[in-house]
């Protein structure tokens, strides 16, 4: 059966429309719009010089002139700011068409990919997205409201929350605004990092971390049957030899109606060797949590 829910990210939509809006983005974002077309959709991000994520996307070619960039709504008018003084010098303009768009994220019990391809199909007035992970979904963008699938079949948003956490998807938020290297949430695992492209800003940062460097950092997810929405960064743990240390840092969280918290971190690389981790939540207070790898990358 598929299901389907309205409460998803991303949720916010900018439109890149005017002949210069394929070369303007090249030189901006860390994904290739070589490989952008309109069967093919591209995940990415925006860095600042050091090479820190200031708003992740999934671009959307709607004609040869108009790209549509879906992010989270948070950063809409910051990064529409932000790119203006950019795109005065290129034939393009932007502009905030949220309200021009219905998003609906639809469910499946199929099984998905695993490869990080994000292809698109087009009928009825719809455009469809298909997500890789565990289980098949999609993203359905839609100009108008009530058109994706029949309301009995209408779930919460829990469900995609949490394949998004297992998948390790991220949609920065005003808090993650320059928080991460695209490394320390596995965006190269995602395929939302080309390393055959020429410059954007940051390039030479992110460039540097995958030819030279060794990361430090990877996203995980991180489980826990109690409720933890008081949570926060940054992720301290018990280790074994009794310390207290800090671990890594929330990328997002959800914390079900049952009371059950999913949480996708940074955390170090070294804590992937482990299935359970004593996280500190108060003082002289521990909780148990399971932690393992995104399913993606």
């Amino acid at each position: 059966m598929t299901t389907f829910t309205t409460d998803i990210q991303p949720n916010g939509i900018l439109a890149f429309e005017g002949p210069d809006s394929v070369k303007f983005l090249q030189g901006q974002t860390t994904c290739n719009l070589d490989e952008l077309s309109e069967t093919n959709a591209l995940y990415g991000a925006f860095c600042n010089p050091k090479g820190r994520i200031k708003s992740t996307f999934m671009l959307i070619q709607m004609t040869p002139e108009k790209i549509l960039m879906l992010l989270n709504k948070e950063q809409s008018a910051y990064l529409q700011d932000e790119l203006k003084m950019y795109i005065a010098f290129f034939k393009s303009e932007i502009t905030n068409v949220t309200d021009n768009y219905q998003i609906t994220g639809l469910l499946t019990e199929e099984e998905g990919l695993k490869e990080s391809t994000y292809s698109i199909s087009s009928a009825d007035g719809e455009i469809r997205v298909i997500l890789p992970g565990a289980k098949r979904r999609e993203i359905v963008l839609s100009e108008s409201a009530g058109n994706s699938e029949n309301t009995e079949n209408e779930v919460s948003s829990s469900d995609w929350a949490i394949q998004d956490i297992q998948n390790g998807f991220v949609w920065t938020g005003e808090q993650g605004r320059e928080q991460f290297l695209p490394h320390d949430v596995n965006l190269p695992g995602l395929g939302g990092v080309s390393y055959e492209k020429g410059c954007y800003t940051g390039q030479e940062i992110v460039a540097r971390m995958h030819y030279r460097g060794n990361p430090k950092y990877t996203s995980a997810v991180i489980s826990c049957d109690e409720p933890l929405e008081h949570l926060e960064s940054p992720l301290k743990a018990h280790l074994a030899d009794g310390k207290i240390k800090s671990v890594g840092h929330i990328i997002t969280k959800h914390v079900t109606a049952e009371g059950k918290s999913w949480i996708l971190a940074s955390v170090h690389k070294d804590l992937l060797e482990e299935q359970e981790i004593k996280l500190s939540i108060a003082e002289e207070t521990t909780i148990l949590c399971g932690i393992n790898r995104t399913i993606l990358g």
